[in-house]
């Protein structure tokens, strides 16, 4: 159903529907409801740009020196808009097959994090390092958002860059925000932690001013 012709109530549901699926991701109460939908519309280029992206589920890193210019709210729109497309094929398929193999995707799937989180669950962890790490990005996930990339000392940026090789070996979606520049996140992680980022259409971007 087109936004216009929706009456308030529906898109009070939609909006609440939305909340509570953000909710389950784990993204925190300040950017539930955030998404492209109501980001700032003069931005259209990044917009039309990044949903192409997530139609094919891509990588991201979203850069920017810039505090409020919106990295999260981009960033937790694009998982959301991801996630409605992975729901949106596993539905299509079932109906196309004619019986139920494929399952709309539980947005338990779907993670979010931050850089401070990690390196505090990380920490905590101990013994049942593994354990967790299964629960972010073991088998059956399908997407982590890591807020806040940049900010992290070098020991946590070593558990960083272990969190995304195992997301990738498991063919989850990485999406990431940062304070660092294009070239400064180049030059900071590890060469083959950035090409892993790259496969499959990933991109690095920088956000801009307006």
């Amino acid at each position: 159903m087109e936004a216009a012709t929706m009456t308030a109530e529906q898109k009070q549901s939609q909006a609440d529907h939305l909340i509570g699926v953000q909710r389950m991701f784990g993204v925190p109460a300040a950017y539930q409801g955030k998404s492209f939908r109501n980001f700032d519309d003069s931005r259209y280029q990044i917009l039309n740009r990044l949903s192409a992206l997530a139609q094919e589920r891509c990588n991201l890193v979203i850069c920017s020196q810039v505090t409020g210019i919106g990295k999260t709210h981009l960033g937790v729109g694009y998982q959301l808009l991801s996630w409605s497309h992975d729901r949106d094929q596993d539905s299509f398929q079932s109906s196309y097959l004619g019986h139920d193999v494929f399952r709309p995707r539980s947005p338990k799937a779907y993670i979010f994090t931050s850089c401070w989180t990690l390196a505090d669950e990380i920490r905590t962890a101990g013994v049942k390092y593994q354990e967790y790490m299964n629960r972010i990005v073991g088998p059956g996930r399908r997407s982590i958002l890591i807020d806040d990339v940049g900010r992290e000392d070098s020991r946590n940026r070593r558990h960083i860059e272990s969190v995304i090789a195992q997301a990738h070996a498991n063919g989850m979606q990485i999406i990431i925000t940062s304070n660092f520049t294009t070239a400064a996140f180049y030059n900071t992680y590890d060469p083959a932690v950035v090409r892993r980022i790259r496969e499959r259409g990933g991109q690095i971007i920088n956000l801009e001013p307006k």
